[in-house]
């Protein structure tokens, strides 16, 4: 066999053996407590750097450092890194080969740009991801009034269903917002989640 299919065989053996979930076609639909009870660290912050780690015969991920703009839940420090599996961008390799390190439904984070996370613990191989993938990784969203506003990819959706909460007042709050496009307040939800710590 050759090194080149030598090199094919150890990608596809280390995607599988990484991350069976995350190559999962289906994800469990998580609402915000569920979220919020499966997440070790939950905080907002904003990215700060990126750095892609191509490794031929072993795990590569991407290497993520944000600035804590609010902890919730799990994290003390100014700043926080984490490695998620797999790559941004595609990598040449010999003999005209293409690496595509992308993994379907992993979350990829922007220099520069505001997330509220809900980070799961790292594995064993040191990697981590969000809580539901997709679902625990909210995009900051800056609004003409001034308020900022948290969105993930599914638009929220289900976000606030089947949740037993003590604080009906705040949870009837965040509800209104799957009526409005599904974006939620960031500060409502942020006190909607500690509110589900502290029950």
């Amino acid at each position: 066999m050759t090194m080149k299919h030598n090199t094919i065989l150890i990608f596809l053996l280390l995607i599988f053996i990484a991350a069976p979930s995350v190559c999962a076609t289906e994800v469990t639909p998580r609402n915000a407590q569920e979220l919020t009870q499966l997440a070790q660290r939950l905080f907002h912050g904003r990215c700060i750097s990126v750095k892609e780690h191509f490794q031929p015969n072993s795990i590569s991920y991407t290497e993520y450092t944000f600035e804590v703009l609010t902890p919730v839940k799990g994290v003390s420090q100014k700043t926080i890194t984490f490695k998620q599996f797999g790559l941004i961008n595609p990598v040449q390799l010999k003999n005209d080969l293409l690496f595509l390190g992308k993994v379907s439904g992993m979350p990829v984070y922007q220099k520069g740009k505001e997330y509220l996370l809900f980070l799961m613990g790292d594995s064993k191989l040191g990697l981590t991801s969000p809580a539901g993938l997709f679902q625990g990784s909210f995009n900051i969203l800056n609004t003409g009034d001034g308020e900022k506003r948290a969105l993930n990819s599914l638009g929220n959706k289900g976000l606030f269903k089947n949740i037993q909460s003590e604080d009906q007042t705040l949870l009837k709050k965040v509800q209104k917002n799957e009526n409005t496009g599904g974006q939620v307040t960031l500060n409502e939800f942020m006190d909607l989640i500690r509110s589900f710590i502290n029950e």
